[in-house]
């Protein structure tokens, strides 16, 4: 690729650090353009200064203060600042500007940071990564989130940021979709809050991204393969697996009423495991208590990133019927463990599945009988899932890398 005195920063607002794992996908990926170029790859993570560095496995992550207004009101007021204190944290760690080639922003407002440094450098190309079916935003934080003020003023911000960027990172085509189709929603979309969010938007601007890019999360296949199988001291018990923070869209209760179902027909030698926390964990226990499902339900303890694996080993079938969801990492992750997932039609993880097997995989949103069927179908045949894309980090990484060459 390139010799060794061109930068690839990446800046981003989530990344794990030794007290919390979160964006373990992005650490991933920083790891893999690190391992496939000649790039120095530097982290630059708002929210701190240079005392508040620190170390994860292997690669140096960098502070710089920003100021956040609370829970995203008037999300992009400070822009101007976080960006020149980025800045200013780069050339206090004496990266030339004239050495920088690419700035891979995640999350919208983060590009405000590799436009400022772009200044210096008209030849750096700003890259801005979107992670899921919002890709303005519009939804986070609880204030202000259905205020329409608040709403179009951070869409105008990203507006005017998304014509600039040199490069849309969208992690599907749903992602994609999402993106160059506001402040119109998707012609399948089904979640309710998020139309609402567009419907606040209606008479904006669509934008106008100079090149668009699909990178799908990619696993990595080192750590996440198929493995010994732990031993089972009730080997006749068929194990369905979830992992996702318990909230409205991920679909728990699609996929509780499924399991009822099943136990309702009288397969009582399944079990199923639900793996997270958040707000809608409560509801789902006591619908599972109120019809005397609990004793055939784990709740394992969540667990560090490098031992997922073995969670995914020991089940027969992973299953989120989640209904907007930009990708998803756990449905690959399984699918590389030997494991394959169910979920719903139209996000971004239904985009593996050759469009001659959806029958057998996924389910229309909420669909909760339909979803009992293909289970029991798969306990009955266990057919093997063919999947249309690779999954490997390393490949799609690989070609990721190749299309930069292009800009």
């Amino acid at each position: 690729m390139r010799k060794n005195s061109r930068y690839y920063i990446c800046v981003t607002p989530f990344f794990p650090s030794p007290e919390r794992w979160q964006g373990a996908y992005v650490l991933d990926q920083v790891k893999t353009i690190m391992r496939n170029s000649d790039y120095e790859v530097r982290v630059f993570v708002g929210g701190g200064d240079e005392n508040s560095d620190y170390e994860v496995d292997g690669v140096r992550v960098y502070r710089y203060a920003t100021r956040e207004m609370p829970s995203n009101v008037l999300n992009g007021v400070f822009n101007g600042y976080n960006a020149r204190s980025f800045v200013k944290r780069v050339l206090a760690l004496g990266i030339d500007p004239e050495d920088v080639d690419f700035v891979h922003c995640h999350v919208s407002m983060r590009a405000a940071c590799g436009l400022e440094l772009k200044k210096l450098n008209p030849r750096i190309k700003v890259l801005l990564q979107h992670h899921d079916l919002d890709p303005f935003n519009l939804r986070s934080g609880v204030i202000g989130r259905n205020n329409r003020f608040n709403i179009r003023y951070r869409a105008k911000k990203a507006i005017r940021l998304y014509n600039e960027v040199d490069l849309h990172i969208c992690i599907s085509e749903a992602c994609r979709d999402c993106l160059l189709l506001f402040p119109n929603p998707r012609q399948s979309e089904v979640y309710d809050d998020c139309k609402r969010s567009l419907a606040l938007c209606n008479g904006m601007p669509s934008i106008k991204a100079k090149a668009t890019y699909v990178l799908y999360n990619g696993v990595d296949c080192r750590l996440f393969c198929h493995g010994e199988l732990p031993t089972n001291s009730e080997p006749r018990l068929f194990r369905i697996g979830c992992i996702a923070n318990f909230q409205e869209l991920k679909g728990h209760i699609t996929l509780i009423k499924a399991f009822e179902i099943l136990h309702n027909r009288g397969y009582t030698d399944v079990r199923l495991s639900l793996l997270g926390s958040g707000e809608t964990k409560a509801e789902c226990e006591s619908y599972l208590r109120a019809h005397g499902l609990m004793q055939y339900v784990e709740w394992p303890k969540e667990v560090s990133h490098d031992k997922l694996p073995e969670y995914y080993r020991s089940l027969d079938l992973f299953v989120l019927p989640s209904y907007f969801e930009g990708f998803g990492c756990v449905f690959t992750e399984a699918a590389a463990c030997g494991v394959p997932f169910m979920g719903c039609v139209g996000q971004g993880y239904s985009e593996y599945i050759p469009d001659e097997d959806r029958d057998k995989w996924l389910i229309e949103p909420r669909d909760y009988k339909r979803l009992a069927d293909i289970i029991e179908a798969y306990m009955k045949f266990r057919y093997k899932q063919h999947l249309k894309e690779t999954y490997d980090i390393d490949c799609l990484i690989g070609n990721y890398l190749q299309y930069l060459e292009t800009l």
